[in-house]
């Protein structure tokens, strides 16, 4: 028997509020959604904190199954130090200059997954070569770096009396206090067209990895690693650290080449922990595991699988934040408490009235 590959794509900044199957309805996201269609779609993966070393901690698989080679490619000098040791192979790509590009071909984005595209074949013959199921886990700095998208692509996301199109490629950190509605609508315009781009590469490189020749099984995860601030609680850019739904919820798409038709939503709380799980019993369906996530490879066959009730999550601030199917609790300086499922993005704080 073959052995299994499993592709995971984890992209820095990405909210689940982004994909228009999690809810977006401000900009297209065709592409990303067409994959959401043939996908497990997980409702709410929710992050531990907004740090992406404590996303890493608990995902990132370990290297203690010496039947796994596991690659690394990423464009994010940051990240290597996090997990290099759970890594046979570390693909690093240069990040180049931030400029506007003119066209969708030239920007960082294209230019990295095309890599990342060519690692595949090197990848697989790596694994073949060690009789081992192969892992190449990809990390790109996505909304976290450079925000290229071509100026044109800016002014189709805005409307005539808007105004004129952002020409700032640096994505913000962090911007305290902003509440100009024109300043925001530049950023949630860069953004959005950033994920554009984004969305066009990802489903090549999803392609190019079930075109792949292989007589094995093949698992294709799509992750974000944390959220970003566009404004919703005063706040813009992806260090900001709050423990809102913009910068904790979390996309999470599994696809394999047997998901073809619509499966049913995992609800319940899902966390950074589960994917390490999956991933585990994806490779070793039989062995019993000492993950503490819940694993969700027997969802892909229509079973049910249970999550969690109850999710929380942290700052380096000290806040905290208590999630539940019918509440969000944040306490810190002050507390604040958000009706769920209705208020999503928690825009109307109620804790005055209960």
């Amino acid at each position: 028997m073959q052995n299994r590959l499993a592709l995971v794509i984890v992209v820095d900044g990405l909210r689940a509020s982004a994909l228009g199957t999690y809810g977006n309805t401000a900009f297209p996201t065709s592409q990303l959604d067409e994959l959401a269609s043939r996908s497990l779609v997980v409702e709410w993966l929710i992050a531990e904190s907004p740090a992406i070393e404590d996303f890493y901690r608990e995902a990132c698989p370990t290297a203690s199954d010496t039947s796994v080679r596991r690659w690394l490619v990423t464009d994010d000098p940051a990240v290597v130090p996090l997990i290099r040791d759970r890594f046979d192979e570390v693909v690093q790509v240069e990040r180049g200059q931030f400029q506007s590009a003119e066209e969708l071909d030239e920007t960082h984005a294209a230019g990295f997954f095309a890599q990342a595209v060519e690692q595949l074949a090197l990848w697989q013959k790596d694994a073949a070569e060690h009789n081992a199921n192969g892992l190449l886990w990809v990390h790109f700095s996505g909304l976290c770096g450079a925000w290229d998208a071509p100026l044109q692509l800016r002014s189709e996301l805005m409307d005539e009396d808007d105004p004129l199109p952002p020409e700032f490629v640096e994505p913000p950190a962090l911007l305290p206090n902003i509440d100009d509605p024109d300043e925001l609508l530049k950023y949630r315009v860069a953004y959005a067209a950033q994920v554009a781009v984004l969305e066009s590469c990802l489903a090549g490189v999803v392609e190019a990895f079930e075109d792949m020749a292989h007589g094995g099984e093949k698992l294709a995860l799509i992750l974000g690693s944390r959220g970003f601030s566009l404004g919703e609680h005063g706040f813009v850019g992806y260090d900001c650290g709050t423990l809102y739904s913009e910068q904790l919820h979390l996309p999470w798409l599994v696809m394999t080449q047997e998901t073809r038709e619509p499966l049913p939503r995992v609800l319940g709380f899902a966390r950074p922990r589960d994917i390490q799980a999956t991933l585990g019993e994806w490779f070793q369906p039989t062995a019993k595991s000492d993950s503490p996530g819940v694993s969700l490879i027997s969802a892909l066959t229509g079973s049910p699988t249970q999550l969690r009730d109850v999710a929380l999550a942290e700052n380096r601030a000290g806040e905290q934040m208590i999630r539940t199917p019918a509440w969000l609790l944040k306490q810190g300086e002050t507390i604040e408490l958000y009706s769920k499922p209705d208020d999503r993005w928690e825009a109307n704080d109620v804790a005055s009235l209960c």
